[in-house]
């Protein structure tokens, strides 16, 4: 399986998928640094995989990843969306668009609070969004699954972060009509 990372900061994702399932990773982030440690991070941990510059929506970029790997099966987008989401949104599920392999798939992880919405506006705001870009919303996970299947220490830590909710979503291309 060949995994891409957008917006990938410190790369945990992709580099978790690495490591624990073997897959050749590409982690891209618009910033320099944040590519330059990721390429760092690869070749300390013995990884397959490269680290790019790509500014989600810029052709370039896109254009550099895709002469250098075959379109990815999954897509890793994890707490890249703030403030302005609605904006930033689209050049996302864009780049996904042009980067994601046929079947592929797309796992976006949302904090609404740091993206500054509601949270019964964040899965409706984004799912319209989605279907707009030609993807639809496969699977909707929500921040429960963090309970630890009843570990009161986990439970009462997650209590302070009450505010803190989130979610996993799966995107996928929607069928086309027939």
């Amino acid at each position: 399986e060949t995994v891409l990372e957008l917006g990938a900061g410190r790369g945990l994702p992709g580099l978790t998928c690495g490591v624990v399932h073997g897959s050749a990773v590409v982690l891209t982030d618009g910033n320099d640094r944040a590519a330059a440690w990721n390429s760092s991070a690869l070749q300390a941990n013995n990884l397959a995989g490269t680290a790019y510059r790509l500014s989600w929506g810029h052709k370039g970029h896109i254009a550099t990843v895709l002469d250098a790997h075959p379109k990815f099966n999954l897509v890793l987008a994890a707490d890249v969306l703030y403030g302005a989401w609605r904006s930033s949104l689209p050049d996302l599920l864009d780049t996904s668009s042009q980067l994601l392999a046929p079947h592929g798939r797309v796992v976006l992880s949302v904090c609404g609070k740091r993206m500054g919405a509601a949270e019964e506006d964040v899965v409706p705001g984004i799912q319209q969004i989605c279907e707009q870009a030609g993807f639809c919303l496969a699977e909707v996970c929500r921040d429960e699954l963090l309970t630890l299947n009843g570990c009161s220490e986990w439970e009462a830590m997650l209590e302070q972060f009450d505010e803190r909710w989130g979610h996993i979503l799966v995107l996928q291309r929607r069928p086309l009509s027939s």
